[in-house]
């Protein structure tokens, strides 16, 4: 009689680690371990897995790792781990280490901006990164240069606007920054995404586009306080004068400066533990903007600079310009110094108008974020109030309040037609060339036509007489 011996199937093997608080794993937690088929590590408090923790765990094929303090994984995480198929983490850049295509990988918090290969997962806004960034650049080189060399008599005025120049200038230097790191970590992004969003280079290029923003907004209210003064009460008080203009410009300067790098200087209120410990490292475009319900660390400060502040000063700038325009309507015999300051108001108030719809949708986003619990906003529109809607004004502008105005337009005007009469004689002459080239041509087929046909007249005179003897030799 035999006894048939039956093997018990082995059991995966499996740890269970979440919800047990822990803030540290060490460096050898799961040595020993080669059999181990399932890792629970989620609802823990540890922000970094050690170099080689998960060293020797080859049939490790499950893994969970989510609702941690977990800042980044690196490359070598999960190097030896080749028969992971499942693998639960906090963002889908992180899931990014995934060796095997036919693995699964989910995440909790998508990044809107930002996949894999590169900081915007759309190419559009990766062009018009470019795009917007070379306008405003340039448009600003252009404007300082032009007023640089041609003086305007309203020197005020010439003030403020080299001023506005600068900041829109400073836009366009974000802009070509980010596309400049775009290009950089093309293919690999995902492996510089927290020293890129933790980094002082996040927070400089941040801080950069925020001064920007504000300096230009601001300055805008100034140029409208300056033309409801000069248009509506032009003999209540004396004009501003250049020195003051340069005082409340460089005022304009300090508080934009306080306002963009207040949040470097170290405050804990500025730390986002859950996520990137930078105030402006919840993007990866540094903008620190209030689009969504989800209240993070410094949110309050974002909504009173982006909602508050901006929202005065569009309101600010809205009703000095309704009552420039009401001014305008009930004077009729306006003298010439008016009129001129009423045609300047005109091209103002379309700079204005292109703030204000720059503007008004991050208003609008940022007080429905705060007041309304479950408003969601698309997941692109981030991404196209950063990289289009904000910086816009400042590609616009130099055309705006420099190309508009009449000077620039006559003087450009003398300029294309010089241009136009310059290429018009130089394809007049090319056509009188060419006809002097084909007139020679011409003459020559005419010679030798000519001297062809005497060839032939010659010809039938000496063969007559020939023929002649010819006909007398028969004879």
């Amino acid at each position: 009689m035999h006894w048939c011996r039956h093997k018990k199937k082995k059991q995966p093997v499996v740890r269970k680690m979440e919800k047990n608080k822990l803030k540290k794993l060490h460096p050898v937690q799961f040595w020993g371990l080669a059999k181990l088929h399932d890792l629970y590590l989620s609802d823990n408090k540890f922000e970094n897995l050690p170099e080689g923790i998960f060293k020797g765990l080859e049939e490790l094929l499950i893994i969970e790792i989510f609702n941690n303090e977990l800042k980044q994984v690196t490359i070598d995480t999960f190097k030896e781990n080749q028969r992971l198929r499942t693998m639960s983490l906090d963002t889908n850049l992180m899931c990014c280490h995934m060796h095997k295509e036919d693995g699964d990988c989910s995440f909790i918090h998508n990044d809107d901006f930002a996949n894999c290969e590169s900081m915007f997962k759309s190419s559009t806004p990766r062009k018009s990164i470019w795009v917007v960034g070379c306008l405003s650049l340039v448009g600003s080189v252009f404007v300082i240069t032009w007023r640089s060399i041609f003086k305007d008599t309203n020197t005020v005025q010439s003030i403020m606007l080299l001023h506005l120049a600068v900041s829109d200038g400073l836009m366009g230097a974000y802009l070509i920054t980010l596309g400049v790191k775009d290009l950089l970590w093309r293919g690999e992004y995902y492996l510089h995404n927290f020293k890129w969003r933790s980094g002082l280079g996040c927070q400089i290029t941040g801080a950069t586009s925020l001064l920007s923003s504000e300096v230009s907004l601001m300055l805008m209210a100034l140029i409208s306080a300056d033309r409801l003064k000069n248009i509506v009460f032009p003999f209540r008080g004396g004009a501003l004068s250049r020195n003051m203009t340069h005082i409340f410009c460089a005022i304009i300067w300090l508080v934009g400066f306080l306002l963009a790098f207040f949040p470097m200087f170290g405050l804990k209120y500025f730390q986002d533990l859950e996520a990137y410990h930078i105030y402006y490292g919840k993007s990866v475009v540094c903008l620190p903007l209030q689009l969504s319900p989800e209240k993070t660390e410094g949110w309050e400060y974002s909504v009173s600079v982006f909602v508050g502040l901006n929202l005065f000063l569009f309101m600010f700038i809205t009703i000095a310009y309704l009552a420039i325009f009401i001014s305008r309507v009930r004077v009729k015999n306006q003298s010439a110094n008016t009129e001129r300051e009423s045609g300047l108001a005109k091209r103002v108030f379309f700079i204005i108008f292109t703030d204000c719809l720059c503007w008004m949708p991050i208003i609008v986003i940022g007080m429905r974020s705060v007041l309304e619990k479950n408003y969601k906003p698309p997941g692109d529109l981030a991404v196209w109030i950063a990289v289009f809607a904000l910086p816009v004004n400042s590609a616009i502008n130099p055309i705006l309040y420099t190309l508009a105005t009449p000077k620039a337009q006559d003087y450009l005007g003398v300029k294309v037609a010089k241009l136009r009469s310059f290429l018009r004689s130089a394809f007049h002459c090319n056509g009188e060339h060419e006809e002097d080239q084909q007139n020679p041509q011409g003459i020559e087929d005419n010679e030798q036509l000519s001297n062809g046909e005497d060839k032939k007249t010659v010809e039938a005179i000496e063969m007559k007489p020939l023929g002649l003897t010819h006909l007398e030799q028969s004879a």
